[in-house]
């Protein structure tokens, strides 16, 4: 007889609470993009992203390169067959249209849509916090074909509430802060 043995491993769904920093089941309807880092026995470190979208699909994103992150490397949806969405490597700002001097964080990804939407992302290395989260991909902007323009400042939550700042077509700033156990 032979017998074999089989390891798994579950991870925690704990993605929207690490980038929000709101209870496990509650996030905001945005997309994210999701960076995990496994260490597996048989192929060492192996990195996985997945594109979360706001109407629940979520796609497997493959970097290209080499094993760990380069200036070069980019994002490409992987096993995809549909044409509707893309992402492309675009560094730059983007300017809000109506408010005067406000212009998006940084952003390094480009994921665009058949309707012609375009979300901005861009990837920051965490370290310190939950296993198996290497990367935090934050929204920093979205605009519409017609040039209409949200931006979004997301700090690193690591599963505590942050400030959250959002600029929306009009130009008008929301903040979310933490006073005590309340959002305000």
């Amino acid at each position: 007889y032979m017998y074999y043995t089989i390891m798994t491993r579950a991870k925690a769904n704990v993605h929207h609470t690490l980038e929000y920093g709101l209870g496990f089941g509650w996030f905001f309807n945005l997309p994210t993009i999701e960076g995990l880092m496994d260490l597996t026995p048989v192929r060492g470190h192996v990195e996985r992203y997945y594109l979360h979208l706001e109407d629940g699909r979520n796609i497997l994103l493959e970097k290209t390169g080499g094993e760990r992150w380069a200036n070069s490397d980019t994002l490409k949806l992987k096993d995809y067959p549909m044409q509707d969405i893309s992402i492309q490597r675009q560094s730059g700002t983007i300017p809000h249209p109506y408010a005067s001097g406000v212009t998006s964080q940084q952003h390094e990804f480009v994921v665009t849509y058949k309707n012609g939407n375009k979300d901005s992302f861009v990837r920051e290395t965490m370290s310190g916090q939950w296993d198996g989260y290497s990367f935090r991909f934050p929204l920093r902007a979205r605009q519409d074909r017609f040039g209409n323009t949200i931006i979004f400042n997301i700090p690193r939550a690591d599963g505590l509430w942050s400030p959250l700042s959002i600029v929306d077509t009009w130009g008008r700033t929301i903040q979310l802060a933490r006073s005590g156990n309340t959002m305000v």
